[in-house]
């Protein structure tokens, strides 16, 4: 159940007020009459810039004039969205559904508005009948899956990603998502086969077969050559992300850094979850002294790579169930190959971070930098940002977890998982502190142990669903949530003697996924390399 609690989380990270905004620009040129386009495009403009105020005053003259045009009243339910005035917003959004009503974002955007207002019932019927016009929406689906997950309709959250996977078969985190789902309904065969998919699916497994003649051409030294031969199969396909990874490689050896960046960055817009371009455009940034890019790019490719050991561990749970034993240690094993990765990622942003925060002194900046060399004094420099950090937040899940990764770069494997089975006591629901458990265990020569681990199931109550479900819906409103957050505190504090309630409420999101795990990987890389 543990990942499942995920699915409340899906679709509440889009904005939806920025989604009309967006749709609103690409259609603006066929929807406002020329002689309105200056006030409607001002109006755009300064809620582009969140001057509400000023939109709203600028939108209205041009509502005055246009009172029936679809697009200036999704623009006014954007703005009343920004302002959290959701009534409002449904007013305008139903105003567009008068006159369009096959407009699946006014849908969406109705079926958001009512599901924070609490009404269930009218927002289910408005993500169906987005679907009935789109099949293929993503935003509508999980949210009705969220919703199905509240009242653990698994069978029913089944459905609904069984057609997401229908519609988007290459969309990885769904068919990820999906093995999973099988695996709480106890179908192992249908979740390994999900699984086994995830893992093809994914970019890195592809690889271009006609990379011989370029790769003879840059043993030569005929760079120029390289490039044209890999222009030639783009303009056949330039659909690859892994041809544009490779001419990005040629550029780079030809010491051309900046078509090389433009060529991993197009790689990565084509395949998100490519981490070959991701990385890539890390190392780029990096040698650029772009740090804060960098850092990004790789705490997002350390993501990527869980992502791909989260498809692994639950093939492995999957193959145990199944008494397919062999398989199982053999999936971990691959797990572990690949371990290493994230832990690699997760120094280089953390190296990242210390530069950033160091750079006002920039003898220390170049001592940290120069550690990077020096795996001494590099374990030395992180480990007492990241020591201190822990040392300060004990209760925090999060924080162990961190540290559990720096031991693994040390090999430190019996106190990394020490580390992976404090965050597991403080957050059960803790998907990626099992996974790094599991494959520490295996790794230590503990594979029935490991093969346990996995499948190891943490229940949860139905109380605590429409909790979760609630708490993520909240969320959506960050004013309301920390307003309430600071009641809950409050009031916790006087009955439990002013214990910290913080790390249970981060907890809380970490399960969701509503803390977006790579940019909450940077924060606390920043945060400890700043008290450092």
């Amino acid at each position: 159940m543990s990942k499942l609690l995920e699915i409340f989380g899906k679709a509440l990270v889009v904005n939806v007020a920025d989604l009309i905004w967006h749709w609103v620009d690409c259609v603006k040129d066929s929807s406002v009459q020329p002689k309105y386009r200056q006030d409607f495009d001002s109006a755009m403009d300064c809620l582009a810039n969140m001057d509400l105020e000023a939109a709203s005053q600028k939108l209205g003259f041009y509502l005055f004039e246009n009172p029936d045009c679809v697009v200036g009243r999704m623009l006014a339910a954007a703005i009343c969205l920004h302002k959290n005035c959701i009534r409002e917003a449904i007013e305008q959004l139903n105003s567009v559904y008068v006159r369009q009503p096959s407009n699946t974002i006014a849908l969406f955007a109705l079926g958001s508005c009512y599901e924070r207002l609490g009404l269930e019932e009218q927002a289910v019927e408005f993500y169906q009948d987005a679907l009935k016009f789109k099949s293929h929406l993503e935003l509508p689906r999980k949210r009705l899956s969220a919703i199905h997950l509240k009242h653990n309709r698994i069978d029913a959250v089944l459905n609904e990603y069984n057609s997401l996977v229908r519609e988007i078969p290459e969309d990885i985190e769904s068919l990820v998502m999906l093995g999973f789902i099988y695996l709480d309904l106890a179908k192992y065969a249908d979740a390994q086969e999900a699984f086994n998919k995830a893992i093809l699916a994914h970019p890195d497994n592809f690889h271009c077969e006609s990379f011989d003649e370029i790769d003879q051409a840059i043993e030569a030294g005929e760079f120029d050559r390289a490039i044209e031969i890999l222009t030639d199969d783009l303009a056949a396909d330039s659909s690859r992300a892994d041809l544009y990874v490779k001419l990005g490689d040629v550029y780079s050896m030809a010491g051309r850094e900046v078509e090389a960046l433009a060529q991993y960055e197009h790689a990565l817009s084509l395949e998100p979850h490519c981490l070959q371009a991701c990385v890539k455009v890390g190392t780029c940034n990096l040698r650029n002294e772009n740090l804060v890019s960098a850092s990004r790019h790789f705490a997002r490719a350390m993501e990527i790579n869980d992502e791909i050991i989260d498809a692994y561990v639950g093939l492995a749970h999957a193959q145990k169930m199944l008494g397919k034993n062999k398989e199982c240690s053999s999936t971990l094993s691959l797990a572990s190959a690949i371990t290493p990765n994230t832990v690699l990622l997760f120094v280089q942003a953390a190296m990242a971070q210390f530069k950033i925060a160091y750079d006002p002194q920039l003898a220390q900046a170049d001592a940290l930098l120069e550690s990077a060399v020096d795996p001494d004094a590099m374990r030395k420099a992180l480990f007492k940002a990241q020591a201190d950090h822990l040392a300060a937040n004990p209760a925090d899940a999060d924080a162990n977890f961190r540290f559990g990764l720096l031991l693994l770069s040390i090999n430190d494997l019996a106190q990394a998982a020490k580390c992976f089975e404090q965050a597991l006591s403080l957050n059960p629901h803790f998907n990626r502190a099992r996974a790094k458990l599991a494959v520490c265990t295996w790794d230590m020569g503990k594979k029935t142990q490991a093969a346990n681990i996995i499948a190891e199931n943490v229940p949860l109550e139905n109380d605590m669903l429409d909790m979760y479900y609630k708490t993520a819906v909240l969320y959506t409103d960050r004013n309301r949530f920390a307003a309430a957050a600071r009641s809950i505190e409050s009031n916790l504090n006087q009955s439990l003697n002013n214990q910290p309630t913080a790390p249970a409420l981060a907890n809380i999101l970490q399960n969701l996924g509503l803390l977006e795990r790579a940019s909450v990987t940077l924060e606390y890389l920043a945060h400890s390399a700043a008290q450092n």
